[in-house]
Order: structure tokens, then C-alpha cells, then sequence
């Protein structure tokens, strides 16, 4: 670490020596800002750096000499009016605002338009809803859970093996003609079954689903477990909560001459955000060198108008977790944390 030139470069311009020979007295700074760009990019590099000062200058966080700069995001535009937004929350907010209640929208149960505090409580419970689905998609995987949530399937009380046949053979979900391929017993079960001559109990059924719509063909293995597990049941309680109050999907969007469709509360979402955009300039700072210079002053270097997060030591010590497990010598942390995320990333640099 000290053979490199930046490290070696920061620890001269601080002037308060590293590790054990630390003097914070001696700090040429009590203001350190460490910018980077607003991509995944920035946020390994702004990892390091933090990782760097929890590890070899812990008494400056100490001190309160360590900040954050906060780049925008987005430049959002109307008309002649820019605004720079740093969270994804803040977009939606600006994009929703003032039309919202213009939004249509219709499903089998009719037609209706959110009122803000209408969809505020969505969101609220929304977010509920997307927590128990990814959980489960990390368990089970994303196509079977996204058939789940997004049909009939999500109503039917099921708790036995006969329970999730008789529900599959009944033809439940009409937008399919649902086969049943085959039985998966449980292993053990197979063996102690065997050994006194009673059939294995079961654990899953091979499916095949065909779309009556589009006549595409999706194989499923469908596990009871997956279905009587604690946060399957968790969804279902959120879910009939949403659908208490907007219906279920699909759903059908209208904001004046546009259209959008919406297969799932997740697509509902993302295309009322999307019919919002409309007349509205957007553009997504992908890092420091794609604004021009009266751009990063006004809203990253302007001591008047910027934003800093003061680093405590609760940031440091998470930025050396994320260091260590995605850059140590241990592969399984690495590993498992990929496969469970990996299905979440919504910008992925390459």
C-alpha cells in the first residue's frame, strides 16, 4: 500500500503521519473531502479510500476531519428550469409531482388515479412487498417467484403436496395451460419410504407452462416449500394489502395521449414514473468528468450551495466489510454475495 504514489501522495498533504505514529494535532486540514464519481465506480473507489482511513488514520473520523462530497445524480430540465437530484427518491418525487392524479389507471376492478397520499401508502407498502420478493428470489430464483406473485397462484392457500397439485391441475392460472411433468420426492423421505415400502413423500412438481397469449413454453419446478415458507406467506399478507387498495395486476396507464401496460406492481411503479417523464430533459451523471466545470461547482464544490456527509465511524467500519468481503482472500463471502444481488443491479458498468 505505501509503494503507491496517491497513498503516499494523501499521507504527505495530511501531514499527520499514519498508524501508530499518527498525531491529529498535526492535521494540515480538519475538512478532508473525498469525491468521486456517483457510479458503482466511484462507490469502490470512495471504499477504498475509507478503508484506508479506518484502517491507517482512524483518529481523523475520530476527529470529524472526514467527509463526503454528494455529486448529483440526475440533471433534471423543464423549460428553462434545471434541478440537480442526488437519490433516486428525489426523481421520483420531482417527476410525479403536479402529475400524479393526472395518471389513469385500470385493471379488471376499473379505473382510478392516485392522490399523493394514496400513493404514498402504495410505496409504503410496496416497499414491504419488494423486500419479501427479494428474499425469496434469492432463495427460489426470480422466473418462479414472478409467476407466483403475478397470478392467481399468490391467493391459493396451500400447505400439503396434494394442496399444490390439486391447484396446479385445476388450471388456476387461465393465462397458462399448466402441465404437470413430473414429482420430485424428498430424498431422505425416498429412502424411509422405501425401507417400509410407502411412496416417497413429495417435495416439488416439474411443470410446464404455456402462455395461451403468445404460445411460449416456461418449465418451472415448483417446491411446496417454497410456497408455505414464513416469506411467502409474508408477501401474501402485503399483497392482499396492495390489492385491497388498487386491485391486482395487470394494469392498463393512460396520461393523455400516452399508454403504458403493467404486469406487476413492480411495472406499475416504474411506468407511472415513466409517463411522468414526458417533456422533461434527463440525464444521468454517470461521473465527475461528464459535467462541465460550472456544473461540478455549482453542485459538488461550492462550499455555499454543497452538500457533505460527515463520515462517522459506523461508515468506516461498513466501507471495510464491503472491502474485505468483496476484495479478501475468502471467496464464499464473494460468492454468496454476488448470487444474491446479482438479479438487483439496475446499472451495472461494463
Amino acid at each position: 500500500m505505501l509503494a503507491n504514489n496517491e497513498i503516499l501522495t494523501i499521507i504527505s498533504a495530511l501531514g499527520t503521519g499514519i498508524g501508530d505514529e499518527l498525531d491529529v494535532e498535526q492535521a494540515r486540514y480538519h475538512k478532508i473531502i473525498i469525491m468521486t464519481d456517483a457510479d458503482v465506480d466511484g462507490s469502490h473507489i470512495r471504499a477504498l479510500i475509507l478503508t484506508f482511513f479506518f484502517l491507517q488514520m482512524k483518529q481523523l473520523i475520530d476527529a470529524g476531519y472526514i467527509y463526503i462530497a454528494q455529486p448529483p445524480l440526475y440533471r433534471l430540465k423543464q423549460g428553462n428550469q434545471e434541478t440537480y437530484i442526488h437519490k433516486e427518491s428525489q426523481l421520483e418525487e420531482l417527476l410525479l409531482r403536479g402529475r400524479l392524479e393526472k395518471v389513469t389507471v385500470d385493471n379488471h376492478n376499473g379505473g382510478f388515479s392516485f392522490s399523493e397520499t394514496r400513493y404514498q401508502r402504495f410505496l409504503k407498502l410496496f416497499s414491504e412487498y419488494e423486500g419479501w420478493v427479494k428474499k425469496l428470489k434469492s432463495q427460489w430464483g426470480g422466473e418462479l417467484i414472478d409467476w407466483l406473485k403475478n397470478g392467481p397462484m399468490i391467493g391459493v392457500e396451500v400447505s400439503t403436496a396434494a394442496d399444490l397439485r390439486s391447484a396446479l391441475e385445476s388450471g388456476v392460472d387461465d393465462r397458462y395451460v399448466i402441465s404437470i411433468l413430473d414429482e420430485v420426492a424428498e430424498d431422505q423421505g425416498m429412502l424411509d419410504a422405501e425401507a417400509i415400502g410407502e411412496p416417497a413423500p413429495v417435495k416439488a412438481f416439474d411443470t410446464r407452462l404455456v402462455e395461451r397469449r403468445t404460445g411460449l413454453a416456461l418449465n418451472l419446478r415448483v417446491p411446496l416449500a417454497a410456497l408455505t415458507s414464513r416469506e411467502f406467506q409474508g408477501l401474501r399478507r402485503v399483497h392482499d394489502r396492495i390489492s385491497e387498495m388498487i386491485g391486482t395486476p395487470p394494469f392498463s396507464l393512460r396520461l393523455g395521449a400516452r399508454k403504458a401496460d403493467a404486469p406487476s406492481y413492480e411495472a406499475l411503479r416504474v411506468q407511472i414514473v415513466e409517463l411522468c417523464k414526458e417533456g422533461i430533459q434527463l440525464q444521468r451523471f454517470k461521473g465527475l468528468g461528464e459535467m462541465n466545470p460550472d456544473q461540478l461547482w455549482e453542485t459538488t464544490m461550492n462550499p455555499m450551495s454543497r452538500t457533505l456527509q460527515l463520515v462517522s465511524m459506523e461508515d468506516a467500519m461498513a466501507a471495510e466489510e464491503v472491502f474485505t468481503m468483496l476484495m479478501g482472500d475468502k471467496v464464499e463471502p464473494r460468492r454468496q454475495f454476488i448470487e444474491k444481488n446479482a438479479k438487483e443491479v439496475r446499472f451495472l458498468d461494463v
